[in-house]
């Protein structure tokens, strides 16, 4: 994500120093996606099959790139609610439902969300916000900080330049990496390994405003985007993008913040008119083996395929685990999965996943699927074939700027795949549902194998 103000000038600062830019502090309205060109051509050309034939070219090609425009928009937008999807083998929706309304009723927060199933997964729960009728927080995503009263007592009054730089005056600030930041948005709390810069002097039980940096955690950055030092404070950062999220209570005084290791830092505040994004209900612990909490699109997945009891299944790219694993509940065990990924360490974590959640029907397999569906003629030395990888078969097809990850399961009758298209961290996700029987039985020849399986973890 980048902000309008991106571009950032040189300024001089109280003490006449003009070695460092001013950061610059956004709202969560004013951030935009943005991809290349010629990239928004090729993903709008996509959608010029999907319109009436009675249209003119004009307004199909009009209309194709207001849908892409459409998805960028809602990549910066987070969710108004919160789904789960129930694990069946432990259980049935309705049991579980009642065990996670006394989980929120326990925590103290039953006042702010219902729980309510899904009308057309008979396996998925909505926690929905109970909004205050007449409250519009439309106008939040505006804000690049807390709103302050005329009268209000400055925390640093001898930092003449913080208003100016647009950092709160009555509230201290703490600023998250963006991938914190984006938890925050989903409802999450903040732990204290996602702070990295935070003002001097704050005391624990204190309401302190949070800011995310846009640029953290990213794979491209540039000179003036180095990687951030955590324990700044925020007068050493400089010439950066951060976003304005919401208040939040403290746990601890500033120093303990960036000593500990874990745990909850700042509790973000519940109150709609506090938050910038829509109230979330902060999931970290709840019902961990008995409840899955996954995005919409990725639960249709296996709805989409189907599993039946008895089936042999294949997922291509199992990790980290969340496909897989609701397959598993689906047959309720009583079917044959091989969760396949390229990377070890990633299965590792998805044989922990899958046991916690008592999927034992799941075997879990460290194997390079790229060459079971892309064929190669290059040879190495020696004549042997040599295996691509997906970033190697991305890079012929699309390019330098482009990635692709395919998370695809086979049974004897359906071949189901997801496809997400990246370019430079941005996802644009893509859903089909293919009916390919003979190649899925040529691959399932293949892959159960004992000689092609790979390595297991």
């Amino acid at each position: 994500m980048k902000s309008n103000e991106e571009t950032l000038n040189s300024n001089t600062n109280d003490e006449g120093d003009t070695s460092a830019a001013k950061p610059t502090i956004c709202s969560l309205a004013s951030l935009q996606v943005l991809i290349p060109d010629d990239i928004r051509d090729h993903l709008a050309r996509q959608y010029q099959g999907t319109h009436c034939f009675d249209q003119d070219a004009g307004t199909i090609l009009q209309s194709s790139y207001k849908r892409v425009d459409q998805i960028l928009l809602a990549m910066k937008t987070p969710p108004s609610g919160t789904t789960c999807r129930v694990n069946l083998i432990h259980g049935s929706r309705q049991d579980i439902q009642k065990e996670l309304e006394a989980d929120i009723k326990k925590k103290g927060i039953d006042s702010h969300f219902e729980v309510k199933p899904h009308p057309e997964f008979s396996d998925v729960l909505c926690i929905d916000q109970k909004v205050k009728e007449g409250l519009d927080t439309s106008s939040r995503r505006d804000l690049t900080g807390p709103k302050t009263a005329p009268d209000a007592t400055p925390v640093f009054p001898s930092w003449s330049s913080r208003s100016k730089i647009g950092w709160p005056i009555a509230h201290r600030a703490v600023l998250v990496d963006r991938f914190c930041g984006e938890a925050v948005l989903r409802g999450s709390h903040i732990f204290v390994r996602g702070i990295l810069a935070a003002d001097k002097g704050i005391q624990a039980n204190e309401i302190v405003a949070v800011f995310a940096d846009v640029h953290s955690n990213s794979a491209h950055l540039s000179g003036k985007e180095q990687a951030i030092n955590r324990g700044l404070s925020l007068e050493q950062y400089k010439g950066r993008t951060c976003v304005y999220l919401g208040l939040g209570t403290s746990q601890y005084n500033r120093s303990d913040l960036f000593r500990l290791e874990k745990g909850v830092g700042v509790q973000m505040l519940l109150d709609a008119e506090m938050r910038v994004g829509p109230v979330l209900p902060p999931v970290h612990g709840i019902l961990k083996s008995k409840i899955f909490f996954q995005n919409l699109p990725s639960m249709v997945v296996a709805h989409a395929l189907a599993p039946q009891r008895g089936e042999t299944i294949i997922d291509m790219c199992a990790a980290p685990g969340g496909k897989t694993s609701h397959i598993a509940s689906l047959v309720q065990n009583n079917a044959t999965i091989v969760a396949c990924d390229v990377s070890r360490r990633k299965m590792l974590l998805v044989k922990a996943m899958v046991q916690e959640m008592g999927a034992t029907c799941i075997t879990p397999i460290a194997l390079n699927t790229t060459d079971c569906v892309i064929k190669d003629q290059k040879r190495e030395e020696g004549g042997a074939l040599k295996q691509r990888t997906v970033k190697e078969v991305s890079l012929q097809l699309y390019g330098s700027r482009y990635g692709i990850d395919v998370a695809a399961c086979f049974t004897s009758r359906t071949f189901v795949y997801s496809k997400t298209i990246l370019y430079d961290g941005v996802g644009l996700g893509v859903f089909a549902n293919v009916e390919r029987t003979t190649e899925g039985l040529r691959f399932l020849s293949r892959v159960v194998r004992p000689d092609s399986i790979g390595s297991s973890v």
